[in-house]
């Protein structure tokens, strides 16, 4: 009887078995179509809740792309050099960072310039990273005096400031805060050797997230999303769990990013546009 359910058994069990290694298999693909290829020499990538993609180019333009890939607007920077970061947070105000001239350049949504922040102006002599903040101030960091400081919506006065971030620092372990990020409820402020510091609105120190060796990244809802070793990966805010997305080419990445259904890939040589 053993020998009889074994043969009876034996070709819908290895059936079941070739299904189940198939299903695994189409499970474990990534559904990425790909939108949009665009040419061009470029260093830096943002990314909009809009599904916009910003892109530096090596000779200092700023462009600008729709979600589609189609070309939007430009704008020259090059009298300034090479950008800092880009804040597109809010679409309306867009603020270009330059940590060498330590100044903050302002634009609107077609990328038009309104502004200029002079950081020494306000106390601020040794910038090093700068973000927006939910209510369209701006938060920087301060390496003269090691502290998180908070410029009100006029950009006219510092209004916060942390206690010296050295205390929130191992000892022996160096503070060089590279990026900073808002998310309307705490401030993330990438040091790279120790993590990212967590404040909240008021600039007041919460915890350090261990994912180290980041120059910046993206939080979106309860996960931290970063690349990093040529992969995409997402961490837990609430269980520290982290997973890799998988991504459809990882030849010759500098940076990948995720945004309104939409796959970013950066090269050197181009932008590439998947649907997620």
């Amino acid at each position: 009887m053993k020998l009889l359910v074994s043969h009876a058994f034996k070709k819908p069990l290895l059936s079941l078995f070739a299904l189940s290694l198939l299903l695994l298999f189409c499970s474990q693909q990534p559904p990425h179509r790909k939108i949009a290829q665009i040419a061009l020499d470029a260093y830096y990538l943002t990314t909009d809740n809009l599904g916009n993609a910003y892109v530096m180019t090596t000779g200092h333009d700023l462009n600008k792309y729709k979600p589609d890939g189609s070309y939007s607007t430009t704008q020259n920077f090059k009298a300034n050099g090479s950008i800092t970061s880009v804040d597109v947070s809010n679409t309306m105000q867009i603020n270009v960072f330059y940590k060498p001239l330590n100044k903050v350049i302002i634009l609107d949504n077609v990328l038009a310039f309104r502004g200029e922040l002079l950081l020494r102006n306000l106390g601020i002599t040794q910038a090093t990273a700068c973000a927006r903040s939910f209510d369209n101030g701006l938060w920087v960091f301060d390496a003269s005096d090691l502290l998180l400081k908070k410029i009100d919506k006029d950009l006219k006065q510092v209004t916060e400031q942390s206690p010296n971030v050295r205390l929130f620092v191992e000892k022996g372990k160096t503070l060089a805060p590279d990026f900073i990020f808002d998310d309307a409820s705490r401030v993330y402020v990438n040091n790279p050797e120790t993590g990212i510091l967590v404040f909240d609105i008021f600039a007041q120190y919460i915890k350090t997230i261990p994912v180290k060796g980041l120059h910046h990244f993206q939080v979106i809802g309860n996960e931290l999303i970063y690349f990093r070793n040529n992969r995409l990966q997402r961490y837990n805010l609430r269980s520290s769990i982290q997973t890799v997305l998988q991504l459809p080419d990882t030849t010759d990445l500098l940076d990948a990013r995720l945004e309104k259904e939409r796959l970013y890939l950066l090269k050197k040589n181009g932008l590439t546009l998947y649907a997620y």
